[in-house]
């Protein structure tokens, strides 16, 4: 019995697994470069470019002893709920699943600088995979900058936190389907790594 649902449990992870990478396109570039990375979705629609920096918010460089932050309108905002190194992955399956649990929080989340390009994320190597969504191994979330910031980052080089609210997409990127991301109102680039492989 036990091995049926060992069995059961692995295609659900491998299904999510290939409709979150259906569902996401693939970046126009296939060089995978990652320098000069703009950090919000764009469909090359002047309008909507010309609408997006007249309601972007500016985000002001605080110099820290632990990391550079970039902060909106220069507020370092406290966290109501910290993703830390235990049920990081379990945590991150949860806000897709129950997500009106987090929307009214201030959500601090730690990890590796990910991107495929296109989409901007923060997570860490997994070895339990339990986020459907994620592709075997990773456990992230998406993020979204209202603006830009002055530095480039490197994919699983750099380390950052983010700090935000929890938002619901669903626009011609994500083919209509909702998906789920963080709005930073804080993002700090850290001087050191933290643990970047979760198994829970």
């Amino acid at each position: 019995m036990k091995k049926i649902l060992w069995i059961v449990l692995l295609l659900i992870i491998i299904g999510g697994s290939i409709v979150f990478l259906t569902l996401k396109p693939k970046a126009a570039s296939e060089n995978n470069d990652t320098n000069g990375i703009e950090f919000n979705k764009s469909n090359n629609n002047e309008n909507n470019e010309t609408e997006q920096s007249e309601n972007s918010k500016e985000y002001s460089k605080i110099e820290l002893s632990d990391g550079i932050l970039y902060a909106v309108d220069g507020e370092q905002l406290k966290s109501d709920f910290v993703l830390g190194d235990n049920y990081f992955d379990t945590t991150i399956s949860d806000m897709y699943v129950n997500p009106e649990d987090y929307y009214d929080m201030n959500i601090e989340i730690e990890g590796m600088y990910l991107t495929d390009g296109t989409y901007t994320s923060v997570g860490r190597y997994s070895t339990s995979s339990l986020c459907a969504y994620c592709p075997a191994g990773y456990s992230f979330i998406e993020y979204q900058l209202d603006g830009e910031i002055d530095k480039e980052l490197k994919a699983e080089e750099d380390w950052i936190k983010v700090i935000g609210k929890l938002r619901k997409g669903n626009d011609e990127s994500s083919f209509y389907q909702d998906y789920f991301y963080i709005e930073a109102l804080n993002i700090e680039i850290m001087n050191n790594k933290g643990n970047d492989t979760v198994n829970n």
